[in-house]
């Protein structure tokens, strides 16, 4: 990436790490420390907590000396959303994401069972400048195959408008403080903050696919919002090829190989209790 190249890369903001997790996950997320660690030992983690136990919380600041615990205050926003306590809905992620957005400038989220397997993450924290949020594209995974037609009247739009988007990853994502960011992150809040949009449970999904997959609820919505602020990129079918040019939000348009894993179910259960004290 020749824009690596000009870039002073000592002006890049350095980026905090951003984890979330309750009780269950936690041996997930021990996993994730443990590629941190690998990767980028010198960076800071802040850990979300949804409901860790006393202990596994003892277990993170007595065993990991670069990690900084925030309590999540689901009673605040529940008063409003009540929604927001049931994690299987993924609202939180959104008002994970603004804090620490607040907080730090430059994050890196990722859910408890992303494996980083790199730290050359400066061609994506570069391009954030000036575009500000970066995800993965799922290709071949049609936007509105995985989303209810009411998530797509909320927002006054038609499921037929996203055939030829592609959902965006939501477990994985690399966002910088811009004017433009704050904009998407208002409108995927105030999604977050509606059942009617986050859930909508008497709807379904709707696409020309073959098959149909269950509503992705944080991903939903927020491949949704990044079609109002970025173009798409060009997708077309030649023959039995589906050619795809991917969107500017993607971080595949920075730097063309994966910077992480998503291991599902592949926990690391005593990662952090045969760590020496931090």
């Amino acid at each position: 990436n020749k824009r690596t190249n000009t870039f002073q890369v000592e002006c890049i903001r350095k980026p905090v790490f951003v984890l979330a997790c309750d009780q269950s996950y936690f041996d997930g997320l021990q996993g994730a420390i443990h590629t941190l660690d690998t990767y980028w030992s010198d960076h800071r983690i802040i850990v979300y907590d949804l409901g860790i136990s006393s202990e596994q919380e003892t277990l993170l600041r007595t065993k990991c000396a670069q990690c900084t615990i925030i309590k999540f205050p689901f009673s605040s926003i529940e008063k409003y959303a009540s929604h927001i306590g049931i994690l299987k809905y993924f609202a939180f992620k959104p008002f994970v994401i603004q804090d620490a957005l607040r907080r730090y400038g430059t994050i890196i989220y990722a859910d408890s069972s992303a494996r980083f397997n790199s730290n050359s993450f400066n061609p994506v924290l570069i391009d954030n400048y000036i575009r500000g949020f970066a995800v993965r594209e799922l290709s071949g995974h049609s936007l509105s195959c995985y989303t209810h037609t009411d998530t797509f009247t909320w927002f006054n739009q038609s499921y037929r408008n996203f055939e030829n988007i592609y959902i965006a990853e939501g477990g994985f994502l690399v966002v910088t403080d811009t004017f433009l960011t704050r904009l998407i992150m208002k409108a995927w809040l105030t999604c977050a903050l509606e059942s009617d949009c986050l859930i909508t449970f008497k709807s379904q999904t709707k696409c020309n696919e073959t098959f149909w997959s269950k509503h992705h609820y944080d991903q939903s919505a927020i491949g949704i919002v990044l079609t109002y602020f970025f173009f798409q990129g060009n997708k077309e079918t030649r023959g039995n090829q589906k050619l795809n040019d991917p969107a500017p939000y993607d971080m595949f348009t920075s730097i063309q190989r994966s910077l992480y894993d998503i291991n599902r179910n592949v926990d690391e259960q005593y990662y952090l209790s045969r760590k020496r004290n931090a």
